[in-house]
């Protein structure tokens, strides 16, 4: 009997100390020099809430692992490492230097540099990073990638304006024009600069001025954020600064061909609960018996579509939800081709992209071309050709029915109480006007 709890409490115990985990401790140096590594974030990869970072001697001690937990080493500029605990109470672990990511190279300003050289706060997104990413336009490319950037939309139509802050906004006033009321960064590509000042059709129309140039097209983009890194640019900077470099041609033994598709689906979004035909007229009657009084129900102050049931014009059943969301596709084809020598080499892009939006008549059209030519002439000097045509055909539904800003074009009432009633009667004509116009 003795024997028998002896053995018991032994397997309480023992149960007790695995569902607790136990303590493993360590240190972690550089493999080559040796050095201690402060600040080393450590985690359990199954559980990421279970961390650690090493102190100012590279020490570490975390508590609630197992066996079989498998803990991760990680750094800004070394090699990640992931390493089994099993049988082990103390690790000591030695990281490499990530000599890939300290040569990476940014753009500032007007020359390249490496990364392990930049003491600004720059960054940067590579042509790997956003290959496979279905947007339309670069902003919001520009907003999935960077972190702490704000990319409000200004509009919820297929393709419409958007805007990019960096460093906060600083538009302050009390007649500020909505169209340009963010501090929106310059914008360099392929050493243009050009911000949204420069153009002069920003503001009255639904486009984003990015939305001409094709995320396929990109090579790289840098984001750079503080003064320092901007202050090449003077005042036009104060925003921030993105410098976006398109794809060019490559010195191939022959000629490189590629193609990427993209589809996509946005179902039709939950609409409002309405009344519809007899439905509606019941639910008013019930509304008019309960507020209003019998003389005022029969003095003719009651609305005729109520009243008169029999009148053709008021025994409809219209739904006018239904009648203008659907379901939206989008599609996006991109082809390109590059090739050539040392000397001379090419680049050409195709796109072309269909969305259609949850709204009838609403939607985008566009077609990208473009091309890049480079051509050295001796050894000092070198050319670039670059050549960009883009076609777009925006769909707005109404379009803008207010004749004035986009920021205030309702394609439909946001309130279902603002649509007419669903027994009025619509011949097919304007039926069919109102959802292709």
């Amino acid at each position: 009997m003795r024997k028998l709890l002896f053995f018991l409490v032994m397997f309480q115990l023992s149960f007790l100390s695995h569902g607790q985990g136990k303590i493993i401790q360590g240190n972690v140096t550089d493999s080559q020099t040796g050095t201690p590594l402060p600040g080393v974030s450590i985690f359990v990869k199954e559980n990421k809430a279970i961390g650690v970072a090493t102190d100012f001697d590279g020490n570490f001690k975390l508590s609630g692992v197992n066996a079989n937990s498998v803990l991760v080493f990680s750094i800004l500029g070394y090699k990640t490492v992931e390493i089994t605990v099993g049988k082990n109470t103390s690790l000591n672990v030695k990281l490499s230097e990530d000599v890939g990511e300290l040569e990476e190279v940014v753009l500032i300003g007007y020359q390249k540099v490496h990364k392990k050289e930049v003491t600004g706060a720059i960054s940067s997104v590579k042509a790997e990073a956003i290959e496979g990413i279905p947007v339309l336009n670069v902003s919001g490319l520009i907003a999935t990638q960077v972190p702490g950037m704000q990319s409000p939309n200004l509009t919820g139509a297929p393709g419409g304006r958007g805007a990019i802050i960096i460093r906060g906004n600083t538009a302050v006033g009390a007649n500020i024009d909505p169209d340009i009321a963010y501090s929106s960064p310059l914008y360099v590509i392929d050493g243009v600069q050009t911000s949204l000042e420069d153009l002069a059709g920003y503001g009255v129309s639904n486009q984003d001025f990015l939305a001409s140039l094709n995320p396929n097209d990109i090579e790289s983009i840098d984001v750079l954020r503080d003064a320092s890194a901007a202050a090449i640019y003077g005042s036009r900077g104060a925003n921030g600064v993105i410098i976006i470099q398109t794809k060019r041609g490559a010195a191939l033994a022959r000629p490189e061909f590629s193609f990427s598709s993209n589809i996509g689906f946005q179902p039709k979004p939950d609409l409002a609960p309405m009344y519809v035909g007899a439905a509606e007229r019941n639910a008013k009657w019930d509304m008019l018996n309960n507020w209003w009084a019998e003389f005022e129900r029969q003095n003719g102050t009651t609305p005729i579509m109520l009243s008169d049931s029999l009148n053709p014009a008021f025994n409809n059943n219209v739904d006018y939800q239904d009648l203008f969301y659907r379901s939206g596709i989008m599609q996006k084809y991109n082809v390109s081709m590059r090739g050539g020598t040392e000397e001379t080499n090419y680049r050409i892009g195709l796109g072309y992209d269909d969305i259609e939006g949850v709204v009838k008549a609403t939607g985008v059209e566009r077609i990208t071309l473009s091309s890049n030519l480079n051509f050295k002439v001796g050894e000092k000097f070198s050319n670039q050709l670059i050549t960009r045509f883009t076609h777009s055909d925006q769909r707005t539904g109404q379009g803008n029915p207010y004749q004035g800003s986009f920021n205030l074009n309702s394609t439909l009432p946001i309130n279902p109480a603002q649509l007419n009633s669903s027994l009025f009667y619509i011949s097919d004509e304007k039926e069919h006007l109102w959802q292709v116009s």
